[in-house]
């Protein structure tokens, strides 16, 4: 027996397994049974889009694409962002790997991802190079 747990809600509507835009996390998620990671009905009404590319492209427009599409898959984008607040470039990738990754865990969506720590350090053009680079 099922030892009284109650049967999961059953989605009122045919899960599609497109991908729909979440707006809380900055990401999409797929319209699927909840289970596997990043599965959650729908609610309606939301757009629905056939891939995490085209949802992150349109339904989260304001949201930088690399954010958007590696958070939808659990994932970071392990691209360069900037430490406003420190002046220096970090990596968006975990914590837990130490430096030169964000701590805190880098959020903000809507921030620019840059290839590489040169690129974005030249955004700190009054910072040394070298000082902007160095991982502590």
């Amino acid at each position: 027996g099922n030892s009284g747990h109650n049967p999961p809600n059953q989605p009122d509507h045919e899960l599609s397994n497109k991908f729909w835009a979440d707006y809380e996390s900055g990401s999409c998620k797929q319209d699927c049974e909840p289970g596997p990671f990043g599965c959650e009905p729908v609610p309606p009404p939301i757009a629905l889009y056939d891939s995490i590319a085209i949802c992150c492209a349109m339904g989260q427009s304001w949201v930088n694409v690399e954010y958007c599409t590696s958070r939808s898959i659990g994932d970071y984008s392990n691209g360069w962002v900037l430490n406003w607040g420190d002046e220096k470039c970090v990596k968006d990738c975990s914590p837990e790997n130490g430096p030169p990754c964000s701590n805190p865990e880098h959020e903000d969506g809507s921030a620019p991802i840059y290839a590489s720590v040169e690129e974005c350090c030249a955004r700190l053009s009054w910072i040394d190079n070298n000082v902007c680079t160095a991982s502590k």
